[in-house]
């Protein structure tokens, strides 16, 4: 912290007392976007207003059996407080931190849905630097598995998402499940229609105008010659 925030508080404290030289030690950290420190502080102002020991602020430990429910309503709107501070930054990784912790995650959720992402750009463009941390978060820690999994499209392609998916099934809910399998559904099809019609094109010399694979197929057995596939098999 810097030593004119310090002074400040000092200041403060001399004037009117340790109530408001913590007041002023959360405007400062408000005001600066020390936002983890801020939640020390939210908790640190409660436990003094408690008349409980100061020195480990966020823990339950030194907060009577009878108090406990006081303390926690505090702990929870000061983790919603920073949580939202955060989101209202982008920064969903370190807001996930307090909103799961409150498990209140409708939040994350709504701002991961606001992520663009631009199926039509080559991969990883498009895509946000910390893709990989808000894959972890939308899909690994469910907070819009839907999400992650069009996400994980983008950045690490058809097959990575499918064993992801495979995986993640069993913990995710049967309306994501849905969701997400009629995505990779729709993601896959159009990945087979692509490569079917570059193989028409590149055998007729002419453009491939099919709007669906029946379409692109019908006539051509000779795409089929030999075995022949238009996309991975694995």
């Amino acid at each position: 912290m810097a030593e004119d925030s310090f002074a400040s508080i000092e200041q403060a404290r001399q004037a009117n007392g340790p109530s408001a030289a913590i007041e002023e030690l959360l405007r400062s950290l408000e005001s600066r976007g020390d936002l983890h420190r801020l939640f020390d502080a939210m908790l640190l102002k409660k436990k003094f207003e408690m008349g409980l020991p100061l020195s480990r602020p966020t823990s339950f430990d030194n907060v009577p059996e009878q108090r406990q429910a006081e303390f926690e309503e505090a702990y929870i709107d000061a983790a919603r407080r920073v949580g939202d501070a955060f989101l209202s930054q982008g920064n969903i990784p370190q807001a996930w931190i307090y909103l799961r912790t409150i498990r209140e995650p409708e939040r994350v959720k709504q701002a991961l849905e606001g992520i663009a992402v631009d199926s039509g750009l080559p991969e990883n463009n498009g895509l946000p630097e910390n893709a990989d941390e808000l894959i972890s978060i939308a899909l690994y820690e469910r907070a819009h598995p839907v999400k992650g999994l069009e996400l994980m499209l983008q950045s690490r392609g058809t097959c990575n998402t499918i064993t992801a998916f495979d995986q993640a099934v069993p913990q995710i809910a049967a309306e994501d499940r849905i969701r997400g399998a009629a995505m990779l559904v729709r993601h896959l099809y159009g990945e087979l229609l692509q490569s079917v019609c570059r193989d028409v094109e590149r055998r007729e010399s002419a453009p491939c105008a099919a709007k669906s694979l029946n379409e692109a197929i019908t006539g051509r057995d000779w795409l089929f010659d030999d075995g022949n596939y238009h996309i991975d098999v694995s």
